[in-house]
């Protein structure tokens, strides 16, 4: 990305006493959000696995934009992800490493475990915006002009219902997939 980009890290409780190893969440956040907003979901709870909360951008789908200018895949996929493993004490393999977020952070999530199978032992989302072009472009249109430059071609090479139909094989009794979603959410027909 050609700059610094913050995340936010929760560790265990015992992280700092102890030489465990733990398993690794990327909880990826909503449009118009950032890296700490998802933290707050926390309070009260004390889980035993790290939780990496990565900044994204407002309306990036977690994408490679179409002309090179913003590359938030690659930088997940080939920066956060071994920084992550190197720096803290993880379970650095796929069943121990999920993909989580909400709403454009759920539509992340599937398309990072469906992309990367091999990155990913299992996905969740929370009313996840599983969008198509012509969706996206009424709900994010800064995305679908300023990421995807209007190109469907580059559209799916991002999409999670495109990277899950293209690897169906490779994914078939490899991942875990969780789906939460509100009987009333707007997102729920999508």
């Amino acid at each position: 990305l050609k700059r610094q980009v913050g995340y936010t890290l929760y560790l265990p409780a015992d992280y700092e006493t102890s030489q465990t190893r733990y398993p690794v969440v990327y909880f990826l956040h909503g449009a118009y959000e950032n890296e700490t907003t998802c933290y707050s979901m926390l309070q009260g709870r004390n889980p035993t696995y790290i939780i990496v909360f990565p900044n994204a951008g407002h309306e990036t789908m977690y994408a490679n934009h179409h002309a090179g200018k913003l590359q938030v895949h690659d930088y997940l996929v080939k920066e956060l992800i071994p920084h992550i493993d190197a720096t803290y004490r993880t379970l650095a393999d796929r069943e121990h490493r999920i993909a989580a977020g909400f709403s454009m952070g759920g539509w992340g999530a599937h398309m990072l475990a469906y992309k990367h199978p091999e990155l990913f032992g299992a996905v969740q989302s929370l009313a996840g915006a599983f969008h198509t072009s012509e969706q996206l472009d009424e709900e994010l249109p800064g995305a679908w002009r300023e990421m995807f430059g209007k190109k469907h071609a580059h559209f799916a090479k991002y999409s999670p219902r495109a990277q899950l139909r293209a690897n169906v094989a490779k994914l078939r009794g490899r991942i875990k997939i969780q789906m939460y979603i509100g009987g009333k959410d707007y997102l729920l027909p999508i």
